[in-house]
């Protein structure tokens, strides 16, 4: 664990959670919530709950509309004359279209947040692109540090749950129903949520009218930026301090047409949104971590029917379990080491969940949730762009299991391809050690680039 001090060098993503005073001391809130009653993060429970539950569900249905197209496939055989060359090519150019539309389409999200939400239900295949990056987002917009783990846990426990319920519940349908109706009642439950987000869904993306003080000041380059002659590696020269800002007290209340509003433009441009994420991705290892972690976990081969219960099962366990203890070991953690919150602290918890995935891939979608919450805390303020980047990969490792599957196990054999597979996985696993060890360093050797790419992205809160 980090033991850090705060005349050490603080990298993007420590953040001060206690303030002592003697021998009391106080919880702070990172990211600062502003006295504004229209800033997300002071909305009440209820609001948040819709909000969070609405993309949410949309996930839900995105995922049941991906990995429910393999159970129909004797419907396709018989009816529509597909072979099964042709149906594993069109399997993979799902992926492969997901991969493409999220770089083509979260761009759109950060400047004209939520229209193009709202139009991916209309272009369900396209909304796939898209329902993980918004989800994130959404989760760092309304809510602390201290609870994106328990978020992340509900996200994910919902996008396994579209994945592995879902075709079991598309299974019967196309068995009693035929296979048209599996299709039918995906675009019933969409057309549904659909009509929910036009009248529940308020705009969460907050521009406050004055900038208060924040206690990180990295976007003042001359005064918070120093450099290091000896490691060359420039670094906040102050820590950012979870503190209430100063707004506008005279700010009206927004109308309900207002938090409703269709489309909410901010004046960044959007064409560096469409290249920068590919840039991201290998400029910062959190990013590249979270990268690989998501995509092994996630792109694996689908079953079909009822083969996916034990995945359910052990999805469900894991949210029920590792969330929770993420969230209350990092603000233990953070006492301990005087109220001084490091993203490494989270990376503990993944060494279970490592554990586990050599007993069952189920219950090792722990480290899914790690990996997720552990680039929320280190660059919240790129997380767009790392999100993008990371569903392409996550996507593009789908595709490629798609098209190279059959022939990969055909030419190795079933067993020689599942060691070749272990080998992988074991590999993966030893990367939260690595960054235990020089993740801070890493943030601390990318802060610059963390500053350059922050200032480019669209108008946001100053955590």
């Amino acid at each position: 664990m980090s033991n850090s001090d705060p005349n050490d060098v603080f990298p993007p993503g420590t953040t001060k959670l206690e303030e002592r005073h003697g021998v009391e001391s106080e919880f702070k809130l990172s990211p600062t919530p502003s006295d504004d009653p229209d800033d997300p993060l002071n909305w009440s429970p209820l609001r948040k709950a819709v909000n969070f539950g609405l993309t949410c569900s949309y996930v839900l249905f995105t995922f049941v509309l991906v990995d429910i197209n393999s159970l129909a496939y004797r419907g396709y055989m018989s009816e529509l004359g597909l072979t099964y060359a042709t149906f594993n090519q069109a399997s993979g150019s799902n992926f492969a279209g997901l991969a493409i539309g999220c770089l083509l389409f979260i761009p759109c999200v950060q400047k004209f947040w939520p229209s193009p939400y709202l139009l991916a239900h209309l272009l369900a295949g396209l909304a796939g692109s898209i329902s993980e990056a918004v989800v994130m987002i959404t989760i760092v917009d309304l809510f602390f540090v201290h609870q994106h783990a328990r978020m992340n846990g509900i996200f994910l426990f919902m996008q396994s749950l579209g994945s592995t319920r879902g075709p079991i519940a598309a299974g019967y349908i196309v068995v009693s129903m035929g296979w048209r109706w599996m299709w039918w009642m995906i675009a019933i439950f969409l057309g549904v949520n659909l009509i929910l987000v036009l009248f529940f869904f308020e705009e969460p993306k907050y521009i406050p009218l004055v900038v208060g003080h924040s206690g990180r000041s990295g976007l003042d380059q001359e005064s918070a930026i120093k450099y290091d002659d000896d490691q060359k590696i420039a670094t906040p020269s102050t820590l950012r301090v979870a503190t209430r800002s100063t707004v506008d007290a005279r700010h009206s209340r927004k109308t309900v047409r207002q938090r409703l509003a269709f489309v909410t433009k901010t004046d960044m441009p959007i064409v560096q949104h469409f290249y920068q994420p590919l840039l991201i991705l290998f400029s910062f290892p959190a990013v590249a971590y979270m990268a690989i972690t998501y995509g092994t976990i996630l792109a694996c081969a689908s079953a079909i029917g009822l083969f996916h219960l034990g995945g359910f099962l052990g999805t469900f366990i894991a949210t029920l379990t590792v969330p929770a203890q993420n969230d209350w070991f990092i603000v233990r953690a953070a006492k301990k080491n005087g109220g001084v919150f490091e993203p490494e602290m989270r990376l503990w918890m993944s060494i279970p969940g490592a554990l586990l995935n050599c007993a069952g891939h189920a219950l090792g979608d722990a480290r899914a949730d790690v990996a997720l919450t552990y680039l929320t805390d280190c660059y919240p303020d790129i997380l767009g762009d790392a999100l993008n980047s990371i569903v392409f990969v996550r996507n593009g490792f789908a595709m490629v299991v798609r098209f190279a599957f059959t022939p990969w196990v055909t030419g190795m054999g079933i067993q020689n391809s599942f060691i070749l597979i272990s080998m992988l996985a074991l590999l993966t696993v030893t990367l939260p050690i690595l960054l235990m060890i020089y993740g801070k360093r890493a943030r601390a050797s990318t802060a610059d680039k963390y500053w350059k790419y922050a200032a480019r992205q669209p108008v946001h809160r100053k955590a």
